[in-house]
Parts: C-alpha cells; sequence; structure tokens
C-alpha cells in the first residue's frame, strides 16, 4: 500500500500531472485554469487522505491548510474523521491509463536521448517525430502533446514512415512499434556525431557476428525453441538498430556537407559580426586587458561565480564583451554565459572591486585594474 501511495505522490502527481498543466496554468484560458486548479486540489485532498494512516500528524497539518468548502469542512473538521477515498469506477478508464503509460515510456526515451546529445538547458527543445506502426499509432497519437511536455521537446509529430523526416536527427528505438527521431540541426556538432555514431554501429555488428557465430555452432540445434525464438528477435533488432544508426550518419554527414544558411534567406536581417580583438585593440601599455574608449573587448579572464553571487576574474580562456546596445556580458568561445541588461550603473566598490547595477542585477566584480574598469565602462556606455 504505502509503495503505490508513494508511487502516486511521486510519478503520477509530481512527475507528470503537475509538469503537464504547466503551460495550461501560463494560457490565458481563465475556464480551463479553474478546471486544472480544482482537479489539483481534487488530488491533493484525496492523495493525503490515502496517506493519512501511515503519516498522521503530517497530513492532518498539510490538509488543514488546504482551501475546503464551507459545508465540507463543517462536516469534516478533521482528516481523522473524514470517510477514506474508495475507488469511483466511472472513473476508471484502462486504455488511457495504458496510454499514458507507453507515454511515459517514450518519454524516458526522449529524455534519454537528450542526454546523449548534451541537451541538457530546458531551452534546448527539439522538434521529435515518432515513427509508429498502426497499432502504435492509436496508443500515442492522442497523448503527443503530453510527450511533448514532459520530454522539453517543441514539438512531437506523429508519423507512419520516415521518409518525410528531416536529416540530421537523432535517432533510438522505443520498441518494435515506435522509433525515436530528434531533430539535431544547430544543437549538436555533425562531425563529433559521426565519429560516435560511427563506434556505436561497430560494437553492434561485432555484438550481431557474435551472436551469428553462436548460432552457428553444430550444438545449437540442441538448444531449446524458446532460446533460439529469443536469438532470432535479437538478430532483427541488430538489424533494425544498424539501419537507424546508418540513417543518423547519413543525415548527420549532409548536415556536415550543407553551406551555412544565411540569415538573410531566412528573411532576417544581416547582424554585424562580434569583433575579434586586433594587436590594435589589445591593452596597451602593459594593462591587463580593461576596455579602451571605442574598444569592445573589455577584460580577458576566467569568470568564476562565488557561491554568494559574485563573479571574480582570474587569467585566460574567458571574454568580457560590451557592445554598444549597451549590453554588457561574458563568453566562453562563442557561448554566452551570463548577461547584464539594462547596464545603470558601474561604480567602484575599492581598490580590488567594482559594482555593475543592471535591470535586476548587482553584481560585485573583482579585478585589480577597478579604476580603468569603471572609468571605461562608464566612458562607453555613458552611464
Amino acid at each position: 500500500a504505502t509503495t503505490a501511495i508513494y508511487s502516486f505522490w511521486q510519478y503520477d502527481l509530481c512527475d507528470v500531472f503537475i509538469e503537464l498543466v504547466k503551460p495550461v496554468m501560463s494560457s490565458s484560458d481563465e475556464a480551463l485554469k479553474k478546471k486544472t486548479r480544482d482537479t489539483l486540489w481534487a488530488c491533493l485532498e484525496v492523495g493525503l487522505r490515502l496517506l493519512h494512516p501511515f503519516m498522521p500528524f503530517l497530513t492532518e497539518e498539510l490538509w488543514q491548510r488546504l482551501p475546503k468548502d464551507a459545508a465540507y469542512a463543517k462536516n469534516y473538521p478533521s482528516i481523522t474523521i473524514s470517510p477514506y477515498p474508495a475507488c469511483t469506477e466511472e472513473f476508471v478508464d484502462p486504455t488511457l491509463e495504458k496510454n499514458m503509460t507507453y507515454a511515459g515510456v517514450i518519454t524516458n526515451r526522449i529524455r534519454s536521448l537528450r542526454s546523449t546529445y548534451g541537451l541538457v538547458s530546458q531551452k534546448q527543445q527539439p522538434e521529435v517525430y515518432l515513427v509508429c506502426s498502426d497499432e502504435a499509432m492509436k496508443k500515442v497519437d492522442g497523448v503527443a502533446e503530453y510527450i511533448a511536455s514532459l520530454s522539453l521537446s517543441s514539438k512531437v509529430h506523429c508519423v507512419t514512415s520516415a521518409s518525410g523526416i528531416p536529416e540530421g536527427c537523432g535517432v533510438a528505438p522505443v520498441d518494435d512499434a515506435v522509433t525515436v527521431y530528434m531533430v539535431l540541426t544547430g544543437m549538436v556538432d555533425p562531425e563529433g556525431e559521426i565519429k560516435r555514431l560511427s563506434k556505436k554501429l561497430k560494437e553492434t555488428q561485432n555484438q550481431k557476428a557474435n551472436l551469428e557465430k553462436r548460432m552457428a555452432m553444430p550444438n545449437y540445434a540442441k538448444t531449446p525453441e524458446q532460446f533460439k525464438e529469443e536469438d532470432k528477435s535479437r538478430l532483427a533488432k541488430f538489424d533494425t538498430e544498424m539501419a537507424n544508426i546508418n540513417q543518423a550518419i547519413d543525415g548527420f554527414k549532409k548536415m556536415a556537407s550543407a553551406p551555412p544558411k544565411k540569415k538573410e534567406e531566412a528573411g532576417e536581417p544581416p547582424k554585424k559580426e562580434q569583433e575579434e580583438p586586433t594587436a590594435e585593440a589589445q591593452p596597451r601599455g602593459g594593462s591587463s586587458g580593461f576596455l579602451e574608449p571605442g574598444e569592445k573587448i573589455v577584460k580577458k579572464g576566467d569568470v568564476k561565480k562565488k557561491s554568494t553571487g559574485f563573479f571574480s576574474f582570474s587569467s585566460y580562456a574567458r571574454v568580457l564583451v560590451l557592445t554598444d546596445k549597451p549590453r554588457l556580458f561574458y563568453m566562453d568561445g562563442t557561448e554566452m554565459k551570463g548577461e547584464f541588461v539594462g547596464v545603470l550603473s558601474c561604480t567602484k566598490k575599492n581598490d580590488s572591486s567594482f559594482i555593475i547595477k543592471s535591470e535586476g542585477k548587482e553584481r560585485i566584480i573583482e579585478t585589480a585594474e577597478a579604476n580603468a574598469w569603471v572609468s571605461s565602462i562608464n566612458s562607453t556606455m555613458n552611464l
């Protein structure tokens, strides 16, 4: 009983329901939001009554904090005298339960694929295609929106053929009926993925060869039929996996060989590329790299975020960039690691640090060149 109740709270309510209602609660549909809140209240209230015999004091405290209808609160002033929940058959939908369970399996596979390709940021939400058999399509098509929310995918498409799927996808089979294709264009290094998939393809080929070698041995004929069928099934899975890997490699090869699209072609105005520091733009007179008036590169340094929320700059690796918007941010190569939007002021704190105030932020920057930084940033940003 405790395992079932724990599973309800942890896996059904927290992991699934609360994640699924987030898009609803951020929408403008007030009627739907009210229904969602009512459903959440019912889940919490019933869940606490389910848990009460095992955790009486905690559940009483939490139950008392729930808002209740006046009549309900009058009839049941304490959770100890409220009726224990009973199953209501009209609310049971075995088909939907199976479909949601299957959606959870697919979601876990998509999450695993995200981890494989290093998509750890919630802002990285690729499109996903599910190639389904006719039978699987009946289960999956109605819950595709839920799978998208739970797997941090921008969109989940359910299709019966891989023919129309874009190039440059990560591929992973869920089972014999469903295969996941994740569109990774612009999110991963195609050359690196080709190497990784080629290694995986070789491993799969070796596994298949070892199984075929064992099946070709003279004494294999004595193997029980049950195990022979399992071996045949494994061979078929190896063939499917190798086909998927080869397809993914072909897609990444096309992605790697394709010329980069110009933003003007996509209807976006061309943006001025970030200037690289040149010999003329380097600090003069042996300075530590602070911004001179009119220059963009402020300081080279390794940015370390402390537990206090401060940032300190030491040697090499990263670059603090001041644009003419004005915006102040620091980078690791071409990847932006942090930003000060709408800088309001830059003031000296002491000889070894200065303070940047921006919209919603205040940061202390530690550097031996505090005076130079404050002067350069203020003059360039007209603060």
